[in-house]
């Protein structure tokens, strides 16, 4: 792994932009494409009206809202995991009309927020899973029918079999750049 600079060093500046990079590429699973990996941290020079509110704080500002907790130390350690900002959009459901109010609907349980939120990790996760396969297959479909047609399994590195060849050649270049091969095509 490859940073610039310690996270640390930087988290607290304001205006200042910090990349963190990985040189070496993700470990594919059993069905995915290798491909590195980068995340962007930056701190704007913002200032939030709003004062940073430790999970403890954010217990107690749940509760007076209505939200009923059984284990005040369980939820700030998953306020500490999640995070608060993910967590409320799973609130939002239970709170009372008009949502500005921010008091949340009778029985509302800090245990219905999770299960909404376990819920919708596991369909992200079935999803993105189906839609790989879709888009694996519609390669697949793309890349024989190509071939069969055109009588060329090189046919996909030819700028005369796109319609627009100027942005079949803008493309290939970035793809080129971005995998490092310098101007060498099959032709």
């Amino acid at each position: 792994m490859f940073f610039e600079h310690s996270i640390t060093d930087y988290l607290a500046i304001p205006n200042h932009f910090t990349t963190f990079a990985s040189l070496e590429p993700a470990k594919p699973l059993h069905n995915a494409q290798i491909g590195g990996s980068f995340f962007i941290i930056h701190t704007m020079k913002t200032s939030f009206a709003k004062p940073y509110s430790s999970p403890k704080q954010i217990v107690q500002i749940l509760k007076s809202r209505g939200m009923l907790i059984k284990d005040e130390h369980k939820v700030e350690k998953y306020l500490m995991n999640i995070g608060y900002h993910r967590l409320s959009a799973y609130i939002y459901p239970f709170y009372k009309t008009p949502k500005r109010d921010l008091l949340l609907k009778e029985g509302t349980t800090f245990e219905q927020v999770l299960t909404l939120y376990r819920f919708d990790k596991k369909l992200r996760i079935l999803l993105f899973n189906e839609i790989e396969k879709i888009e694996v297959a519609i390669r697949s479909v793309l890349a024989n029918i190509g071939c069969q047609e055109l009588n060329d399994r090189y046919w996909i590195t030819k700028p005369e079999c796109f319609a627009n060849q100027e942005k079949f050649n803008q493309t290939l270049t970035i793809i080129e750049e971005g995998i490092g091969i310098k101007q060498r095509r099959l032709h």
